[in-house]
């Protein structure tokens, strides 16, 4: 996966599980910099596999993220993951690799 120079290395490992999940695929992310929540962006073509990413989420005993739907200006609909009080970058990373087990071992 070929991600841009600039990007938060926070949000690298989330953003690859995202992806590595058929059918989602991440938009834009920010760490957040300690003043704002940490976020991902990101398509998702058939909302089954949403549903997946929700499910890995709640199975991980990850707390405090929130998946919002977003209708854009060209009518897509986007979603938003987000984390309002990440504190510790490590909780994402063992997030990423949870989802991605999952997804390896599910999809």
């Amino acid at each position: 996966m070929f991600y841009p120079k600039d990007m938060d290395d926070e949000c690298i490992s989330l953003c690859t599980a995202i992806n590595s999940i058929p059918n989602l695929h991440t938009l834009e992310s920010c760490c957040g910099h300690g003043n704002h929540p940490f976020r991902i962006w990101f398509l998702c073509h058939n909302l089954g596999y949403l549903h997946h990413l929700l499910d890995f989420i709640a199975k991980s005993g990850k707390s405090g993220w929130m998946c919002e739907a977003i209708l854009t200006s060209t009518g897509a609909l986007a979603f938003m993951l987000s984390h309002h009080a990440m504190e510790d970058f490590a909780d994402v990373g063992e997030l990423a690799g949870f989802i991605i087990c999952e997804a390896e071992d599910h999809l």
